[in-house]
């Protein structure tokens, strides 16, 4: 079975997201990070109680360590940390806090939490500086990973490799995946270029993710990306790695093998960002929908989409290429039905994931393969929710026109 396809890199979107870019900020130089952790003073116990394994340096996959990544990306310094399942680098500068309540609600609740691992991390700060970053964004992908885990009703202990056990969940202890999920965030995007050039031979700068040796999924992300498609908002980085986390987790569950459908992960990805931060999205322009100030509310604009017939049907939505590019519609209703999906009651979504899961025939066309994983999501939907993608097609346009009437 061939490695699963990687869509949505971020420069395919910049011509389409023009017309809500707006001035990036002054260009500053890197920051000097602190020598030392002063949140865990790289203290043992004090690791043990935040979560983690190791500040580096540490093995990144295979054939990979982190000087490597720090070689590549021509900086003099990345902040390291590995936790239970991810292995996570920054280089992240100082962030000030705008004043925006949305986002210090955010950001309270945050480091509330995290201050009950690490005590001296202050509850209400206006900036965050590196290092609170970096443990920021480290609490963030394991919260996911859990948030997955217990949506879907795994357990850590189920991928743990026994001789008698009838599950098939893959080869390894991390969703069945071999190795830990691997994270880089950027200040600039030229040196996470670099290392989609040399590990993936991709060619792009503001974000993207893919499969490196030996079996991690990784996902790179830089802030200058995002800014110059109009975010320097952290709440709307955070977003975008929610989403590009779903995916990897999605596309690593049972091994990386196992190609999971378009509408399936992406949806999945969008689910997870707009519950990070529903305003920001670099999937769909603003333009496309709506006025600046209400844009981010997809709700009430779907409603009047499928109300004028602009949304396709679930069973087109089945049959989409792997590498297909979306239009402004096509991405709010994935997102839309998934969440919907997600959301209903008495569902066995732990069931759904294992049917959408299922693998496909070896050496089969690119026509064909497309077909395996539409007629594999048609017998999920069946099997977990008893309906045909027309009558969920049906059912999920009447809830929506019901509960968001054309406007």
């Amino acid at each position: 079975m061939r490695t699963p396809r990687v869509p949505y890199l971020l420069l395919a979107l910049i011509g389409a997201l023009a017309p809500s870019l707006r001035a990036a900020p002054q260009e500053k130089p890197e920051e000097v990070f602190e020598k030392t952790d002063p949140y865990t003073r790289g203290a043992k116990e004090e690791l043990a109680r935040a979560g983690y394994e190791s500040l580096g340096p540490f093995h990144w996959a295979d054939g990979i360590e982190t000087r490597d990544v720090e070689e590549t990306c021509g900086l003099a310094r990345i902040l390291w940390v590995e936790t239970a399942h991810f292995r996570l680098g920054s280089t992240l500068q100082t962030y000030e806090c705008p004043s925006d309540e949305l986002e210090e609600q955010k950001l309270k609740a945050e480091l509330g939490r995290l201050s009950k691992r690490m005590k001296r991390v202050p509850r209400e700060p206006s900036k965050l500086d590196p290092w609170l970053r970096l443990h920021l964004y480290a609490q963030r992908l394991e919260e996911q990973y859990s948030d997955f885990e217990t949506r879907f009703g795994l357990r850590d202990e189920e991928f743990e490799r026994k001789p008698d056990s009838k599950l098939d969940l893959g080869p390894g202890r991390y969703l069945g995946s071999e190795l830990k999920f691997t994270v880089l965030l950027t200040s600039k995007t030229a040196p996470l270029a670099r290392c989609g050039k040399r590990w993936l031979r991709i060619d792009a700068q503001g974000y993207y993710r893919g499969l490196l040796a030996g079996g991690s999924w990784f996902l790179g992300a830089s802030a200058e990306g995002l800014a110059q498609l109009g975010c320097d908002f952290d709440s709307g980085l955070h977003a975008l790695v929610a989403y590009t986390l779903a995916e990897n987790l999605c596309e690593g569950f049972r091994g990386s093998k196992r190609e999971k459908p378009l509408w399936w992960k992406h949806g999945l990805g969008l689910f997870y960002a707009r519950r990070v931060e529903e305003r920001w999205s670099v999937h769909v322009a603003r333009a496309e929908t709506g006025s600046e100030a209400d844009a981010w509310r997809w709700e009430p604009r779907l409603g009047a989409l499928v109300a004028n017939g602009f949304v396709p049907s679930w069973d087109e939505m089945l049959g989409w290429p792997g590498g297909k590019q979306l239009d402004a519609a096509q991405h709010m209703s994935t997102w839309a039905r998934v969440s919907w999906l997600l959301g209903l009651e008495k569902t066995d979504l732990r069931g759904f994931l294992m049917a959408v899961s299922e693998p496909y025939g070896p050496n089969l066309s690119e026509s064909e393969r497309d077909a395996a994983l539409a007629e594999i999501s048609r017998k999920a939907l069946q099997a977990t929710f008893g309906k045909t993608p027309a009558e969920l097609d049906a059912a999920w346009r009447k809830w929506l026109t019901k509960k968001f009437p054309k406007r």
